[in-house]
């Protein structure tokens, strides 16, 4: 799965080594991003254009860096995997009925000639 991030993107995520010990913290800002997901986790980022970012080691990390400007993530308001499904079973329209359109008058055959398209026309001739 993909996510598209177009305008403002920011990024906020934590290194680990092998052994899962904390190496430090990535913050990236950049127009757009395009996040790859596999089982519910990031495995690829990708910034599109200049990206400014920095690197912090684990103890020079403030309390505030640690999350986005003005995220809360308001976990009690999630919604459960039911709710989600619920709302996808909802009862389209009525399908709507379209008469039909008569058929066309049949044009006449036409051929690309050098010069330019020529209708195939039979050709009376008239005795003088």
């Amino acid at each position: 799965q993909k996510v598209f991030v177009e305008g403002n993107g920011e990024s906020v995520y934590f290194v680990a080594d092998d052994a899962m010990k904390p190496m430090g913290m990535n913050r990236v800002e950049c127009a757009k991003m395009t996040l790859n997901f596999k089982q519910n986790q990031v495995k690829r980022i990708q910034f599109v254009g200049q990206p400014e970012g920095r690197f912090i080691p684990p103890q020079n990390i403030k309390g505030d860096e640690k999350q986005l400007e003005g995220f809360s993530w308001r976990d009690k308001e999630k919604p459960t995997k039911e709710e989600i499904f619920s709302r996808a079973n909802f009862k389209p329209n009525p399908p709507t009925v379209v008469k039909a359109i008569e058929k066309a008058p049949e044009k006449p055959k036409t051929t690309v000639n050098k010069g330019g398209v020529k209708p195939k026309v039979k050709a009376k001739s008239k005795k003088l």
